[in-house]
Order: C-alpha cells, then sequence, then structure tokens
C-alpha cells in the first residue's frame, strides 16, 4: 500500500476527533501533512520540482505554514498551460482520477483531478461540516445544482452511501424556473437543501407556505457567497436554519460557518490558508486575497494556490471553543472588483447592499454589471412593477457610492440569463472579467 494511501487512511480516523482536540493537536497534525505533501510534490510533480529549482528549495526548508511564504503564489492559468505531464504526478494514472471540472474566475474551463481516496477523504470533511449542522446519516438531501454528466461520476464511497441509504442526495437542476426547482424539492421532501446561495435565495422568494409541502429542517449553500439579503429569503421562504459552506472545486471545503459565533471555521486539517494583504498575512478585520495549499491531494497538488476569492480575517480560534481557525466573513471574487476611470477598484456590495436594504421588496432576481469604465447598468426583474419613486431611490443610492464621472441606470427586464455554469453572477465587470495580480484596493472600512 502506497504511503500516501496509508496517511488518508490515517487522516480518515483522526478528523473526527479533531473538533475535540486542543489546537497543538491541530498545528502539529497540520505541519507533519505539509511537510509531506511539500515533500512528494518537489519529487513527483514537474512543475513544482521546477518551482524548487527556480527558487533555490528543497522539501526540507518548508516545514511550517510559515515557510510556504518562500514559495511564490501559483494560479490556475499556470496550471492550464501546462500539459498532464507536469501538473500530474507520475505514480498515478491520469485516465483513472476523479475529474471535477469548474468554468474558474476567468470563464475558462479548468479541471482538478485527485484519486478516488482523495476525494472520498475530502468529501467527509464536508460530512463533518454538515454534521454540526445537525445533518444525520439517514436524512435526505436536496441538492439543487448544475446538471451535467459530461464531466462528472460518481466514486465508490460515494455510491455506496446511496445504496445503504446514509447522506443520500437527490439532483434538482438549478437552471429550472423557481416553480419546477420547487416542484422537484416538494416531490423529494429532504430534510436538507444543498445549493448555490442565489438559487436557493431565488427559489425561497416563490416558496411561500411551499404549497403545504413539508418545510426542509436545515438549508446549507456553497459556490456562492451567502449575503444577508440572500439568508433572509432562504430562511423566510422554507421557514429553516441557514448555513454557509466556504469551498472550490481544489478543495473541496476551505471553510465552514461556525453554528454558534456565525464566524468560518477554517479547515485547518484540510487545507492551509492564507488571507493576505499587499502580500503579507491580513490581521483580525481586514480583507485579504485567499490563497490555500491542500494537504491531501497528492495525484495534483495545489500549493500556495490563488483562489480569486476575498475574506476577512478572523480570530486564532473560534469563540465556540473548537480548535480551528476563522475567518470573520468571505466576499466574493477579486474579478468581480469594478476598476473606475480614475484606476481604483471599488467591491459591487458598496453599491448593491444600500439598494436592497432599502429596495429590495420589489426585486426578484438582480444583476449588477459594470459595462465600461465610465458606466454601471442593474438590471432587474421585478417581482412588482416599481414606482417612478423607487427607481429615483435606486439611482440615488447607486450614485451616492459612484464618483461623478460614472452614470448608472436601472433596467427592467424579463428574465436574467444566468452563467453556463448555473450560478448567478449577481454582480459582474466587463471592464476587468479576469485579474491575476493587481495593486491591492483600499478596502478599509469596507
Amino acid at each position: 500500500m502506497s504511503a500516501p494511501i496509508l496517511q488518508h487512511l490515517d487522516t480518515l480516523r483522526r478528523l473526527w476527533n479533531h473538533p475535540q482536540a486542543d489546537r497543538d493537536q491541530i498545528l502539529v497534525f497540520q505541519k507533519n501533512r505539509l511537510h509531506r505533501m511539500v515533500k512528494y510534490a518537489s519529487r513527483n510533480i514537474p512543475y513544482y520540482r521546477n518551482l524548487f529549482d527556480q527558487y533555490g528549495l528543497t522539501a526540507n526548508d518548508i516545514h511550517t505554514p510559515e515557510d510556504l511564504t518562500l514559495l511564490p503564489i501559483s494560479s490556475a492559468q499556470d496550471f492550464r498551460s501546462r500539459d498532464d505531464t507536469h501538473i500530474l504526478s507520475s505514480q498515478v494514472k491520469a485516465e483513472k482520477l476523479v475529474r471535477r471540472s469548474t468554468s474558474g474566475t476567468s470563464g475558462r474551463p479548468f479541471t482538478v483531478r485527485r484519486t478516488t481516496m482523495e476525494e472520498h477523504l475530502i468529501n467527509c470533511f464536508r460530512l463533518r461540516a454538515e454534521n454540526q449542522y445537525g445533518v444525520r446519516r439517514q436524512d435526505v438531501q436536496a441538492r439543487v445544482a448544475f446538471m451535467s454528466s459530461s464531466h462528472r461520476r460518481d466514486t465508490w464511497p460515494g455510491t455506496l452511501r446511496q445504496r445503504l441509504g446514509l447522506y443520500r442526495q437527490f439532483g434538482v437542476n438549478c437552471l429550472g424556473s423557481a416553480d419546477e426547482i420547487l416542484d422537484a424539492i416538494k416531490r423529494i421532501q429532504p430534510d436538507i437543501l444543498n445549493g448555490f446561495a442565489g438559487v436557493l435565495a431565488y427559489a425561497g422568494q416563490h416558496a411561500s407556505g411551499f404549497h403545504g409541502a413539508p418545510y426542509p429542517r436545515t438549508a446549507i449553500t456553497g459556490g456562492e457567497t451567502l449575503t444577508p439579503f440572500r439568508r433572509t429569503h432562504i430562511e423566510d421562504g422554507f421557514d429553516c436554519s441557514v448555513f454557509s459552506i466556504y469551498g472550490s472545486h481544489e478543495f473541496n471545503v476551505l471553510a465552514w460557518q461556525c453554528p454558534e459565533s456565525s464566524q468560518y471555521h477554517i479547515c485547518d486539517d484540510n487545507v492551509i490558508l492564507e488571507v493576505l494583504r499587499d502580500g503579507i498575512p491580513a490581521k483580525p478585520g481586514e480583507l485579504g486575497e485567499v490563497v490555500a495549499t491542500g494537504l491531501h491531494s497528492y495525484a495534483m497538488p495545489f500549493i500556495r494556490y490563488r483562489l480569486g476569492d476575498i475574506a476577512r480575517q478572523g480570530q486564532k480560534i473560534c469563540d465556540c471553543g473548537q480548535p480551528f481557525s476563522t475567518l470573520m466573513e468571505v466576499h466574493g471574487r477579486i474579478h468581480d472588483y469594478f476598476r473606475l476611470p480614475d484606476g481604483t477598484m471599488m467591491h459591487p456590495d458598496r453599491i448593491i447592499v444600500p439598494i436592497m436594504e432599502s429596495e429590495s421588496a420589489w426585486f426578484d432576481q438582480y444583476q449588477l454589471v459594470q459595462e465600461s469604465e465610465d458606466m454601471v447598468v442593474l438590471t432587474v426583474h421585478p417581482s412588482s412593477t416599481p414606482s417612478d419613486a423607487q427607481l429615483l431611490q435606486v439611482e440615488n443610492l447607486a450614485q451616492n457610492q459612484l464618483p461623478d464621472s460614472v452614470s448608472f441606470a436601472v433596467k427592467l427586464v424579463d428574465h436574467i440569463t444566468q452563467d453556463p455554469s448555473g450560478k448567478q453572477r449577481y454582480c459582474k465587470s466587463l471592464v476587468n472579467p479576469q485579474i491575476e495580480d493587481f495593486d491591492w484596493p483600499d478596502l478599509a472600512g469596507s
């Protein structure tokens, strides 16, 4: 049996007890797994072997999370520009790996590969997080997601769980209309709802009374930021508690919302997560760029990998007593920042949050788009016809946040088209559709 498999089995044994461990135990585990991962990658992954040689490093130079700063940050583009022989382990067969595809922060397809054991292991971190939300083995889940079989296949552990009636999941196409999504959920009668925050909020807006169907006990969101606006629609529409898991295709679970403190537990035994501001660790309360290092994916390692997200750094340990470090908030994608005519960057929430707090009653769906450096358009599918005064209020709220050099307009439409991935991008920029690196904007007080 190979060394990575033995480590994975040991991790499976340990991970369920880690929430009751002390902080020092988590740090020892993390350092051990990090050193083993770096040692393996420097030997078996040409991309990382070349990176170590380029910077005059060996695996023995990387023992702690702090040592990772000796290495440069990598991005999805670094992987896309190389063939499989450079980014996959020489010890695996590419055709036998599990594939998980994403459109990526740039809109270009990117496929992550893992062994079946690695896939099962990181799924267990998600099961552990859901367990803290009261999810039970016998619960039925409705997974509201993009339904595609072109790049996915179930692993045997997941298939076995389904056949044994454990953690059963039934798919619901998130591209359907609100009524189609609700009808599918009613047929499943799930204990747990799982899906994109925007899609569940959209369905929740139409779920008044849920047409006599039983309510789910809990909704768990991921893939999109769970804003207060979305949370309210899910809670009100489905009369259930709502929690958020911050994840990605590359790592599965990065952090999960604490049911007691509402901060996010970083999954320290699955990833090393850095929140960087101007290239250095952000202080508690500061926003920064998220960079992650996976501890268990040997087939296709990700070491100091830029996710394209920003988050607010939290405390070193959660107030609830669990031994995990925290994020205060997850704010969204770097490429969704709006670049203004003077070159400064603006987070679109600065525009949209005041509007949602004031005028959301007549919004069904919306999308804020920066069409050019001097033009921002809010497209709205209204649930009721707004008055001239309401439209003027929206315009005034937006212009209060924008400089005089930028115009703003509201456009009412009958339908808002989702992206091919199924995610509802509520804010996007046509000026900066992708940013690999940029001077960090002043986000103080954001």
